[in-house]
């Protein structure tokens, strides 16, 4: 008997067989069971991946190449308005409307093409919405598969956004209406200054000539008191613009170089006469105060005219003092202090909060007995604010008052050769200002151009008493003719004329080598500083706002003449 047949190897063959087959059997079910194991691993994965994206507050969704959706979240089928089965598999111009189709085939292209696309979009689901989108294109082995698609709803930011540039546009709306009412209040304001101070010229005038030639004791007494009210109505009616510009941002500042002490002394000589007519001593202290000065000598002068009125119009017995020193020195910047003091009626306290508001005066009884209109004040601390300062006072009742503004300047250069500006000029009396005109110019001649009547005559007649030969023209066209064809020593320009205006004329005139100059003034009704600088800028020697008083005219003739 072989082995093979033996019954013991049989068994033993049997046994072998069986225990190989007992290890692949344990095999097969330890794989299964990791099979098992990871399929629920995978479908674990699966839905928390599936509760993540659908509770996530965004649309997320996987297109392939061929735009057909392998995947998406409730939120992205429920935006369409769809089941999943209705979403999946279906192509992506299928799902989207066709204007919204065209509006994000571009970007689509472009992520099949691999490049990462990140968009605002109003597209439309159940309702239109705007949506901010990306494209993440999904690049395997350098292959574009498709793309996983990402969208937040952004419609409140949206519309907030827009209501924002609507806002916006109303607003930008508005402000250039805002900017056309000013400007035209502006232009309205000058007109006015024009048509104003054109007559008030004419009154001025006509009753200083009266003044001079007057012989009566009760007509000169008149004609006085006809020229306080002229000057009285004149000072309400400046004081009104300036506070209209001020309250459109309109009332701009001007850097010119001056001379500090002769613009004190003509400040000073303005109420002179009214203080001697009282009696009051008036006193002058400059101390340190630099003689030539950078700013606004205009603005400058009506603030110290304010305080001075004001301390003459309120002082029965005493003496005005006026002190100017300087606060602070840095290179070229000064911080300067202007006082007046007064020996007055003085001001109770519960009055001095109230001084420097617009329209507001300490007293009704005094606004009565004194008159004024309660803004030379207010303006005063606005200009001393816009130049960097300050403006106060000091005061109690019978002990007088003590008020101030500090403004902050430059350090300003010595004058060339040239004759100065007119507002630096020494300031006579009308009077000795003419007699010194006719003693130094008799016979020169100067040609008016001026297309009021009334205006015409009165300068022709206050340079005829000084002495000088006027020729007289009614627009800017006409003095240029005659300029040609005439040699004169000095020319006085209006500006707003017909046919040409002063400007035009002035420059005209300049081209011509003989006039290239001649002295050349502008007599105005335009009194802003914008005209002032138009003036010079144009090639005028000075400025003279109407109405025009005869001793700054004079003035003007004497230095320019000189």
């Amino acid at each position: 008997m072989s082995a093979e047949q033996h019954p013991d190897t049989r068994a033993s063959a049997r046994r072998s067989v069986a225990r190989g087959s007992s290890v692949v059997s344990r095999r097969q079910r330890c794989y299964q069971h990791g099979l098992v194991q990871a399929r629920r691993a995978q479908a674990r994965s699966e839905l928390v991946a599936r509760l993540i994206a659908d509770h996530i507050p965004g649309r997320i969704a996987y297109w392939d190449r061929q735009l057909r959706c392998r995947f998406a979240n409730r939120g992205y089928h429920e935006w369409f308005d769809l089941s999943p089965d209705q979403v999946l598999g279906r192509r992506m111009g299928e799902l989207f409307a066709p204007e919204d189709w065209a509006q994000i085939e571009p970007n689509v292209n472009a992520a099949l093409r691999g490049e990462m696309q990140s968009f605002e979009a109003e597209v439309r689901g159940r309702s239109p919405d705007w949506q901010w989108i990306q494209y993440l294109p999904d690049v395997q082995d350098g292959r574009v598969r498709g793309f996983v698609v990402l969208a937040l709803d952004i419609s409140v930011r949206k519309r907030a956004e827009l209501a924002l540039k609507d806002i916006n546009g109303e607003l930008l709306v508005a402000r250039d209406k805002a900017e056309a009412a000013s400007r035209a209040k502006s232009a309205f304001l000058a007109h006015m200054s024009h048509e104003i101070r054109t007559p008030m010229n004419a009154i001025l005038g006509l009753t200083h000539l009266l003044r001079r030639d007057a012989q009566d004791e009760l007509a000169a007494r008149r004609l006085r008191d006809i020229d306080g009210s002229a000057q009285h109505l004149l000072q309400i009616i400046n004081d009104v613009l300036d506070m209209s510009r001020i309250e459109s941002g309109r009332l701009d500042l001007e850097g010119v170089d001056f001379d500090s002490a002769a613009l004190v002394s003509r400040s000073v000589a303005q109420v002179a006469d009214a203080a001697a007519s009282k009696g009051l001593e008036l006193q002058v202290d400059l101390g340190d105060l630099p003689l030539r000065l950078h700013g606004d000598p205009t603005r400058l002068m009506q603030m110290l005219l304010n305080l001075l009125s004001n301390a003459v119009k309120f002082t029965e017995q005493g003496a005005v003092w006026v002190a100017a020193r300087v606060l602070e020195r840095t290179g070229q910047n000064l911080l300067l202090r202007f006082e007046v003091r007064d020996s007055g009626i003085g001001i109770s306290a519960e009055a001095m909060g109230r001084l420097f508001t617009p329209f507001e005066q300490a007293d009704a009884g005094n606004a009565r007995r004194y008159g004024g209109t309660g803004l030379g004040l207010a303006i005063t601390r606005h200009l001393a604010r816009k130049m960097g300062g300050d403006a106060g006072a000091q005061s109690a009742v019978g002990a007088g008052s003590l008020f101030w503004f500090t403004v902050q300047l430059q350090l300003g250069e010595m004058p060339a050769a040239k004759a100065l500006l007119a507002q630096e000029a020494p300031l006579l009396a009308p009077s000795e200002a003419e007699q010194l005109l006719r003693e130094r110019h008799a016979g020169r001649r100067v040609l008016l151009a001026e297309d009021d009547p009334v205006n015409q005559m009165v300068v022709w007649s206050l340079l005829q008493a000084a002495g000088l030969e006027v020729d007289m023209v009614g627009d800017g066209a006409q003095a240029l003719r005659r300029a040609r064809v005439q040699r004169y020593d000095a020319i006085l320009m209006d500006m707003e004329m017909p046919e040409m205006n002063g400007l035009d004329a002035c420059r005209a005139i300049r081209r011509d080598t003989v006039h290239a100059l001649t002295p050349i003034v502008a007599l105005t009704g335009n009194a802003f500083s914008s005209d002032r600088e138009a003036c010079l800028a144009a090639g005028m020697d000075d400025f003279l706002p109407k109405p025009v008083a005869p001793e700054l005219l004079y003035a003007s003739l004497l230095n320019l003449l000189g």
